[in-house]
Protein backbone atom coordinates (compact mmCIF):
# COMPACT_ATOMS: atom_id res chain seq x y z
CA UNK A 1 0.00 0.00 0.00
CA UNK A 2 1.43 3.60 -0.90
CA UNK A 3 0.59 6.46 1.44
CA UNK A 4 -0.74 9.41 -0.61
CA UNK A 5 1.61 11.80 -2.88
CA UNK A 6 4.72 9.19 -1.87
CA UNK A 7 6.46 8.26 -4.70
CA UNK A 8 6.38 4.16 -4.71
CA UNK A 9 9.64 2.72 -4.03
CA UNK A 10 11.01 -0.48 -5.86
CA UNK A 11 13.18 -2.95 -4.17
CA UNK A 12 16.24 -3.06 -6.11
CA UNK A 13 15.41 -6.51 -8.03
CA UNK A 14 12.27 -5.08 -8.85
CA UNK A 15 13.95 -1.17 -9.96
CA UNK A 16 16.33 -3.38 -12.44
CA UNK A 17 13.10 -5.28 -14.08
CA UNK A 18 11.67 -2.00 -14.85
CA UNK A 19 15.00 -1.04 -16.16
CA UNK A 20 15.07 -3.55 -18.60
CA UNK A 21 11.67 -3.06 -20.18
CA UNK A 22 12.36 -0.06 -20.84
CA UNK A 23 15.43 -0.68 -22.15
CA UNK A 24 13.70 -3.18 -25.10
CA UNK A 25 13.42 -1.82 -28.42
CA UNK A 26 9.43 -2.17 -27.83
CA UNK A 27 9.54 0.30 -25.11
CA UNK A 28 7.74 3.78 -25.65
CA UNK A 29 9.42 5.22 -22.51
CA UNK A 30 13.65 5.20 -22.45
CA UNK A 31 14.06 6.71 -18.47
CA UNK A 32 11.33 6.25 -15.50
CA UNK A 33 11.04 10.18 -16.00
CA UNK A 34 9.50 10.03 -18.92
CA UNK A 35 7.07 6.80 -17.22
CA UNK A 36 6.52 8.89 -14.69
CA UNK A 37 5.43 11.97 -16.85
CA UNK A 38 2.66 9.26 -18.71
CA UNK A 39 1.47 7.87 -15.17
CA UNK A 40 0.69 11.60 -14.28
CA UNK A 41 -0.94 12.41 -17.42
CA UNK A 42 -3.07 9.05 -17.31
CA UNK A 43 -3.92 9.98 -13.70
CA UNK A 44 -5.20 13.62 -14.81
CA UNK A 45 -7.01 11.92 -17.74
CA UNK A 46 -9.34 9.70 -14.71
CA UNK A 47 -9.34 12.91 -12.59
CA UNK A 48 -11.18 15.02 -15.83
CA UNK A 49 -13.04 11.87 -16.67
CA UNK A 50 -14.35 10.67 -12.66
CA UNK A 51 -17.43 9.63 -12.60
CA UNK A 52 -19.08 8.71 -9.36
CA UNK A 53 -22.14 7.41 -10.16
CA UNK A 54 -19.67 4.35 -12.73
CA UNK A 55 -16.86 4.56 -9.68
CA UNK A 56 -18.80 3.77 -6.69
CA UNK A 57 -20.35 0.18 -7.30
CA UNK A 58 -21.83 -1.89 -4.17
CA UNK A 59 -18.29 -3.24 -3.27
CA UNK A 60 -16.48 0.26 -3.32
CA UNK A 61 -19.34 1.91 -1.69
CA UNK A 62 -19.60 -0.72 1.60
CA UNK A 63 -15.73 0.31 1.81
CA UNK A 64 -16.10 3.81 1.63
CA UNK A 65 -18.57 3.57 4.38
CA UNK A 66 -16.72 1.30 6.48
CA UNK A 67 -13.53 3.11 6.22
CA UNK A 68 -15.04 6.86 6.70
CA UNK A 69 -17.89 6.08 9.46
CA UNK A 70 -15.65 7.96 12.20
CA UNK A 71 -13.94 10.44 10.46
CA UNK A 72 -17.72 11.57 8.65
CA UNK A 73 -19.32 11.78 11.47
CA UNK A 74 -16.60 14.05 13.55
CA UNK A 75 -16.34 16.25 10.25
CA UNK A 76 -20.40 16.47 10.18
CA UNK A 77 -20.48 17.50 13.72
CA UNK A 78 -18.05 20.15 12.88
CA UNK A 79 -19.55 21.05 9.93
CA UNK A 80 -22.61 21.75 11.63
CA UNK A 81 -21.50 23.69 14.60
CA UNK A 82 -20.22 26.04 12.04
CA UNK A 83 -23.64 26.09 10.59
CA UNK A 84 -24.61 27.56 14.35
CA UNK A 85 -26.37 24.36 15.02
CA UNK A 86 -25.78 22.68 18.34
CA UNK A 87 -24.69 19.36 18.34
CA UNK A 88 -24.50 18.48 21.63
CA UNK A 89 -27.24 19.72 24.93
CA UNK A 90 -28.37 23.08 24.01
CA UNK A 91 -28.12 26.02 26.28
CA UNK A 92 -30.98 26.58 28.81
CA UNK A 93 -31.79 30.05 26.98
CA UNK A 94 -31.81 28.21 23.65
CA UNK A 95 -35.16 28.99 21.63
CA UNK A 96 -36.02 25.68 19.73
CA UNK A 97 -36.31 26.37 15.60
CA UNK A 98 -37.47 24.54 12.65
CA UNK A 99 -34.89 24.09 10.31
CA UNK A 100 -34.16 22.92 6.53
CA UNK A 101 -30.66 21.76 5.75
CA UNK A 102 -28.94 20.06 2.68
CA UNK A 103 -26.27 17.79 2.34
CA UNK A 104 -24.22 18.37 -0.24
CA UNK A 105 -22.19 15.17 -1.69
CA UNK A 106 -24.00 13.18 1.31
CA UNK A 107 -22.73 9.58 0.03
CA UNK A 108 -24.34 6.67 2.33
CA UNK A 109 -25.75 9.27 5.02
CA UNK A 110 -22.91 8.93 7.28
CA UNK A 111 -23.09 13.12 7.51
CA UNK A 112 -27.01 13.51 7.30
CA UNK A 113 -26.91 10.85 10.04
CA UNK A 114 -25.36 13.13 12.42
CA UNK A 115 -28.16 15.94 11.34
CA UNK A 116 -30.53 13.81 12.06
CA UNK A 117 -29.48 13.46 15.50
CA UNK A 118 -29.81 17.07 16.52
CA UNK A 119 -32.17 17.70 19.16
CA UNK A 120 -31.68 21.37 19.73
CA UNK A 121 -33.41 22.38 16.80
CA UNK A 122 -36.08 20.85 14.62
CA UNK A 123 -34.02 20.25 11.68
CA UNK A 124 -34.84 18.20 8.82
CA UNK A 125 -32.22 17.64 5.80
CA UNK A 126 -32.02 16.50 2.56
CA UNK A 127 -29.19 14.71 1.30
CA UNK A 128 -27.65 14.80 -2.16
CA UNK A 129 -25.14 12.66 -4.34
CA UNK A 130 -23.86 11.61 -7.50
CA UNK A 131 -23.91 8.09 -7.26
CA UNK A 132 -26.64 5.70 -7.10
CA UNK A 133 -25.14 2.88 -5.46
CA UNK A 134 -24.35 5.51 -2.35
CA UNK A 135 -27.49 6.80 -1.84
CA UNK A 136 -28.97 2.84 -2.19
CA UNK A 137 -26.55 2.03 1.18
CA UNK A 138 -28.06 -0.10 3.63
CA UNK A 139 -26.67 3.01 6.11
CA UNK A 140 -29.68 5.28 4.88
CA UNK A 141 -32.19 2.43 6.77
CA UNK A 142 -30.60 4.19 10.05
CA UNK A 143 -31.13 7.75 8.67
CA UNK A 144 -35.28 6.76 7.62
CA UNK A 145 -35.35 5.38 10.87
CA UNK A 146 -34.68 8.79 12.29
CA UNK A 147 -37.53 10.89 14.03
CA UNK A 148 -36.34 13.62 12.84
CA UNK A 149 -38.30 15.79 9.19
CA UNK A 150 -37.44 14.24 6.27
CA UNK A 151 -35.42 11.69 7.40
CA UNK A 152 -34.06 9.65 4.53
CA UNK A 153 -35.01 12.09 1.80
CA UNK A 154 -32.53 12.10 -0.81
CA UNK A 155 -32.01 12.24 -4.48
CA UNK A 156 -29.46 11.89 -7.44
CA UNK A 157 -27.79 15.49 -8.08
CA UNK A 158 -24.62 16.42 -9.72
CA UNK A 159 -23.06 19.06 -7.80
CA UNK A 160 -21.10 20.70 -11.23
CA UNK A 161 -24.63 21.84 -12.00
CA UNK A 162 -27.37 23.76 -10.73
CA UNK A 163 -29.12 22.74 -7.47
CA UNK A 164 -32.46 21.60 -8.70
CA UNK A 165 -34.37 23.55 -5.58
CA UNK A 166 -36.71 26.31 -5.36
CA UNK A 167 -35.32 29.30 -4.64
CA UNK A 168 -35.02 30.32 -0.73
CA UNK A 169 -35.90 26.90 0.62
CA UNK A 170 -32.95 26.03 2.67
CA UNK A 171 -31.99 27.54 5.82
CA UNK A 172 -28.31 25.84 6.06
CA UNK A 173 -26.41 24.12 3.47
CA UNK A 174 -22.49 22.08 5.01
CA UNK A 175 -20.57 19.03 2.65
CA UNK A 176 -17.95 16.71 4.23
CA UNK A 177 -15.49 15.61 1.36
CA UNK A 178 -17.13 16.41 -1.53
CA UNK A 179 -17.30 20.02 -3.05
CA UNK A 180 -13.00 19.59 -3.81
CA UNK A 181 -13.83 17.47 -6.95
CA UNK A 182 -15.55 20.71 -8.58
CA UNK A 183 -11.45 21.88 -8.41
CA UNK A 184 -10.99 19.84 -11.36
CA UNK A 185 -12.00 20.79 -14.74
CA UNK A 186 -13.84 17.33 -16.73
CA UNK A 187 -13.80 16.75 -20.28
CA UNK A 188 -16.80 19.34 -21.17
CA UNK A 189 -16.47 21.94 -18.60
CA UNK A 190 -13.42 24.01 -16.68
CA UNK A 191 -13.16 23.91 -13.15
CA UNK A 192 -13.77 27.11 -13.08
CA UNK A 193 -17.47 26.39 -14.32
CA UNK A 194 -17.93 23.73 -12.13
CA UNK A 195 -17.56 25.43 -8.88
CA UNK A 196 -19.63 28.17 -10.25
CA UNK A 197 -22.57 26.06 -10.91
CA UNK A 198 -22.47 25.31 -7.47
CA UNK A 199 -21.92 28.49 -5.95
CA UNK A 200 -24.58 30.40 -7.97
CA UNK A 201 -27.07 28.13 -7.15
CA UNK A 202 -26.78 28.03 -3.83
CA UNK A 203 -27.08 31.39 -2.97
CA UNK A 204 -30.18 30.81 -5.22
CA UNK A 205 -31.49 28.33 -2.76
CA UNK A 206 -30.51 29.84 0.21
CA UNK A 207 -33.21 31.88 2.45
CA UNK A 208 -32.87 35.06 3.43
CA UNK A 209 -30.89 34.82 6.87
CA UNK A 210 -29.55 31.39 6.39
CA UNK A 211 -27.08 30.22 8.78
CA UNK A 212 -23.44 30.29 7.30
CA UNK A 213 -22.17 27.01 5.33
CA UNK A 214 -20.17 24.89 6.11
CA UNK A 215 -17.68 22.83 3.33
CA UNK A 216 -15.69 20.13 4.31
CA UNK A 217 -13.00 19.38 1.37
CA UNK A 218 -9.57 18.63 0.83
CA UNK A 219 -8.25 21.57 -1.25
CA UNK A 220 -4.79 21.73 -0.35
CA UNK A 221 -4.01 18.42 -2.57
CA UNK A 222 -3.22 20.69 -5.26
CA UNK A 223 -1.84 24.23 -4.60
CA UNK A 224 -3.98 26.20 -6.99
CA UNK A 225 -7.20 24.63 -6.11
CA UNK A 226 -8.21 26.48 -2.90
CA UNK A 227 -7.46 30.05 -4.54
CA UNK A 228 -8.93 28.83 -7.47
CA UNK A 229 -12.25 28.17 -5.21
CA UNK A 230 -11.63 31.50 -3.80
CA UNK A 231 -11.65 33.16 -6.19
CA UNK A 232 -15.02 31.50 -8.14
CA UNK A 233 -16.95 32.04 -4.61
CA UNK A 234 -16.25 35.75 -4.11
CA UNK A 235 -16.58 36.47 -8.12
CA UNK A 236 -20.44 35.22 -7.23
CA UNK A 237 -20.67 36.95 -3.59
CA UNK A 238 -19.78 34.81 -1.24
CA UNK A 239 -17.17 36.08 1.25
CA UNK A 240 -14.89 32.93 2.27
CA UNK A 241 -13.76 32.24 5.22
CA UNK A 242 -10.87 29.59 5.82
CA UNK A 243 -9.97 27.51 8.69
CA UNK A 244 -6.70 27.07 7.92
CA UNK A 245 -5.70 23.51 8.68
CA UNK A 246 -8.97 22.39 9.72
CA UNK A 247 -9.98 21.09 6.81
CA UNK A 248 -13.13 23.18 6.66
CA UNK A 249 -14.00 26.42 4.71
CA UNK A 250 -17.12 28.41 5.67
CA UNK A 251 -19.45 30.32 2.92
CA UNK A 252 -21.49 33.31 3.97
CA UNK A 253 -24.04 35.30 1.53
CA UNK A 254 -21.79 38.05 0.88
CA UNK A 255 -21.71 36.48 3.77
CA UNK A 256 -19.46 30.45 3.19
CA UNK A 257 -16.71 28.82 5.59
CA UNK A 258 -14.46 25.69 3.94
CA UNK A 259 -12.66 23.72 6.24
CA UNK A 260 -9.85 22.69 4.03
CA UNK A 261 -7.26 19.39 4.10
Amino acid sequence: MLRRGKQPRFGGSRLAMLEEAMAAPSSHYRTQAELRQQIEAWKETDRSNFDADRYYDSWRAAGYTEHNRGSQETLARRALQLCSIHTGEPPVDHAKECLLAVDLGCGSGLSTAVACRVRADTLGTIGVDLSWEMLKSPEWEEVSSSLSPLSGERLRCDLSQPLPFRRGVFDLCYSVSAVHYLAQGSATRTAEQRISALTKSLRDVLCAGSRPCALQAYLTRDSNALQLFRDVAEKDGWALCDLAGSGLFELHWSTACVEVR
